[in-house]
């Protein structure tokens, strides 16, 4: 019995565990936004467009920008002085994009150098995190961290 018991309860769990959260019209706009600023900012290196996308009071907790939208665009216009060309633009694919609330994460595999094997790679994957409200980017978090063996995050944009 305590064995029936405790399988019924493993699998009323693991059902639990895995309704799929239904995601709302806002966490769908929030979604769609988000990917639109990437696409327009960090794929075509255009910063002019930030504006667009970003609050005024916009916090940054990357450690390698300043936060604010003023602090975003002077980081990320010195990696980018111009946009590129249309047929340099190569879009970013993401291997996660979900959408909670507020909050939208953006999650991308990106193969690094294996410093145990000479001339092969492993996958890597790096996270941005934006809090969207009224329409506009307010917050954001990723893996950024300082220290000269640590790539820039614009160095890992293609």
């Amino acid at each position: 019995m305590k064995r029936s018991v405790a399988a019924v309860a493993a699998i009323l769990m693991l059902g639990a565990a895995s309704v799929a959260h239904a995601e709302t019209a806002a966490e769908k706009a929030n979604k769609a936004m988000v990917l639109k600023f990437w696409r327009e900012v960090f794929d075509h290196h255009d910063v002019s467009r930030a504006k667009l996308y970003m609050a005024d009071g916009y916090i940054q907790h990357n450690p390698l920008a300043a936060t604010g939208r003023s602090g975003f665009e002077a980081y990320f216009g010195k990696a980018w002085p111009q946009r590129l060309a249309a047929d340099k633009v190569k879009p970013t694919k993401f291997d996660v994009v979900m959408a909670e609330g507020d909050l939208v994460t953006l999650i991308q595999r990106i193969p690094r150098p294996d410093p145990d094997h000479a001339g092969q790679t492993y996958d890597s994957f790096w996270f941005d995190t934006l809090r969207v409200r009224d329409g506009k980017l307010v917050e954001h978090w990723d893996n950024a961290l300082k220290g000269p063996s640590v790539p820039a995050p614009s160095a890992l944009v293609k």
